[in-house]
């Protein structure tokens, strides 16, 4: 069995007056739909403080989201994103304007015919995005059980080997076509008659890994791999 553990981080932002490090975590150069409830955050005080901490940013109000929230509310909303151009959800309240906002959010960039479809068939949501956010980790970690590799940021510099408290750094070949240097190797490997640098065995326990963790993702499950033999 190959063990790994697979990190997706979530930041949490809590405690007395965090609600101010929003003005640090939302996007300054785009539209916000701040989306509540009844009206309760503008008796308690929460209103005004996430209005402060936006500042100047162009903000929009949906609001009589319900407790058990409606269909047809929510897609208003989407409404709402698409006339609006709006890039940046902001729920503010409980677990029902939470939820309802995941929705509102899928329903947005739901590239098929009725949103209605996510929720009665599991219809999967497909987006490409622009990260602006400096809560945005750009690096890839893979845990093992002998070793860790990190690479950080994952789209260039060099990979991080640490076995025990041994590390050592791997640089990566810097070409147009990553793939390049290791089919050239592949090619003179066959030429001189030796092994090349990476085993066949080795690509496969790699392919395999790689298709536990996008299957895991994809299925919202625990992937088990079984010993592989090659």
């Amino acid at each position: 069995m190959l063990n790994f553990e697979y990190q997706n981080p979530v930041r949490i932002v809590f405690g007395k007056g965090t609600i101010a490090e929003l003005d640090k975590l939302v996007p300054a150069d785009v539209s916000v739909l701040m989306l509540y409830g009844g009206g309760s955050i503008k008796k308690n005080g929460v209103y005004n403080q996430v209005v402060a901490a936006l500042g100047k940013r162009r903000v929009l109000e949906f609001s009589g989201i319900e407790p058990n929230p409606l269909y047809e509310t929510c897609m208003k909303a989407v409404g709402m994103i698409k006339q609006e151009k709006i890039g940046f959800l902001l729920a503010v309240g409980g677990g029902s304007v939470l939820d309802a906002t995941k929705f509102i959010a899928a329903a947005a960039l739901f590239g098929g015919i009725d949103p209605w479809d996510i929720l009665a068939k599991g219809a999967e949501v497909m987006a490409s995005f622009q990260w602006n956010s400096r809560t945005w980790r750009h690096d890839f970690e893979i845990v093992g059980t002998e070793a860790r590799l990190l690479w950080s940021p994952y789209d260039s510099g060099p990979v991080t080997k640490t076995v025990g408290r041994e590390k050592e750094m791997i640089e990566l070949p810097n070409a147009d076509n990553v793939h390049q240097p290791l089919v050239e190797d592949f090619v003179q490997a066959i030429i001189n008659g030796r092994p090349p640098a990476h085993s066949l065995a080795e690509s496969a326990k790699s392919s395999l890994l790689l298709d536990a963790i996008y299957r895991s993702s994809a299925e919202r499950q625990e992937i088990i791999l079984s010993e592989i033999a090659v």
